[in-house]
């Protein structure tokens, strides 16, 4: 990033255009958890949806694999979204007033500044520092690569779903500057321009979502005939079958292992 630009505290690029900062519409329900969104939606946050959550089985198998994964897949994601939830809620009915509010983190002041050369919905933000107690940015785990955050000029009647960018430098950090890469899943059909000009409150996930992503993701991915020990796992099994490269015919020298030296091992 430019010393020029860093001096600047807004910078409008009008050529430019992107997603709306705006509120996605509420979201039917469906059945499949396969084509539901894994970024968390205008309708969950707002209450305009309730999770349907289904419990996880603590005695006995499950019916199906795709019964096991709805339910792994329903589980995780409300832990994902939970937290996000009842911490914007406090935020707009109570304001911050320099407490604390538990599993997020507020960041105000913040200004969208020029887009990034990394990708069209990559944008550079600058935040408030001084409104932030004194913070280690090598070793925090304040915005780290794949935080989620949500941002908001009206307290958050509407907003946008952002992660860190990969390209995070300390010294950028230190001077309230951040990449974001705008979510997708998050976002209208429509692209307006960004009004730079708009001061947002941003906050920040204390789940990590990264992590929470790239697991959600696998789960999609599993079937019937791919999900591994499926056997144990969902159907609860207690008989292990010989894997089929164990052959009655297969010997195996474990001589290296049971000799050490003069002594033997029994």
């Amino acid at each position: 990033m430019s010393d020029k630009m860093r001096s600047k505290s807004r910078q409008t690029d009008s050529r430019s255009s992107s997603p709306a900062l705006q509120s996605v519409p509420a979201l039917k329900r469906v059945n499949s958890f396969r084509t539901d969104p894994i970024c968390p939606t205008f309708a969950e946050i707002r209450g305009n949806i309730v999770p349907i959550l289904k419990p996880n089985f603590l005695k006995g198998p499950y019916s199906s694999v795709e019964r096991y994964l709805e339910v792994q897949y329903s589980l995780l994601r409300e832990d994902l979204v939970r937290s996000l939830r009842s911490g914007i809620h406090e935020f707009m009915h109570c304001g911050q007033n320099g407490r604390r509010i538990p599993e997020i983190r507020v960041y105000g002041n913040v200004s969208i500044l020029e887009r990034s050369a990394k990708s069209l919905s990559t944008y550079w933000a600058k935040f408030d520092v001084s409104q932030l107690p004194p913070i280690n940015w090598m070793f925090t785990k304040r915005l780290i690569p794949g935080s989620l955050l949500c941002l908001s000029a009206n307290n958050f009647r509407t907003f946008c779903f952002a992660t860190v960018s990969a390209d995070r430098l300390v010294e950028d950090l230190a001077n309230g500057l951040i990449q974001l890469e705008l979510e997708s899943e998050s976002l209208t059909d429509e692209f307006k321009h960004i009004d730079h000009m708009k001061t947002y409150v941003m906050i920040e996930s204390e789940v990590y979502y990264e992590a929470y992503k790239h697991n959600l993701k696998t789960l999609k991915q599993f079937a019937e005939n791919t999900f591994p020990f499926k056997e144990q796992i969902v159907y609860l099994a207690k008989g292990v079958l010989r894997p089929k490269y164990l052959t009655f015919d297969t010997t195996y020298d474990m001589h290296s292992i049971v000799v050490l030296g003069h002594r033997h091992y029994h």
